[in-house]
């Protein structure tokens, strides 16, 4: 062996996250342009409804009785001890806003972020668990 890198671990660094990156996809105009979305009507209110999570979360994160900002914040921070910790998969709880004066905004906000890393593979894939209630997040 020439003591180079596997494929896989040359793969591995290739689809780390970059912490800039990270900020950049998730930052505070993208979340701005999500809520626009929402309140345009644009996006739906609520996730739609699945069965229970499958797979055990090898972490979670609940963000109930968060404001908005505060919630944003701790999923970034969230997300990127999971993919620092080589997590496989993970769970967000953004509860459904069923008693949110505003509505579901939680779970609208967190699916925009989760959507936006999936389209830039800093993510697998997710998928609504608990009734819309939380995302389970699968990472590479």
């Amino acid at each position: 062996m020439t003591g180079g890198k596997n494929t896989k671990e040359r793969r591995d660094e290739e689809q780390a996250l970059d912490p800039e990156m990270f900020e950049k996809y998730c930052s505070s105009e993208a979340i701005a342009h999500a809520l626009k979305e929402k309140e345009e009507g644009e996006m739906k209110t609520l996730p739609p409804k699945s069965k229970k999570t499958n797979q055990n979360p090898q972490d979670k994160i609940d963000l109930h009785l968060m404001t908005r900002k505060k919630a944003e914040s701790e999923i970034r921070q969230f997300m990127q001890k999971a993919i620092r910790e080589k997590l496989k998969v993970v769970l967000i709880i953004t509860g459904r806003g069923l008693h949110s004066q505003q509505g579901a905004v939680l779970p609208t906000i967190t699916e925009k972020m989760i959507e936006t890393w999936k389209e830039q593979r800093v993510i697998r894939s997710y998928k609504w668990v608990s009734s819309g209630g939380a995302i389970e997040v699968h990472l590479p």
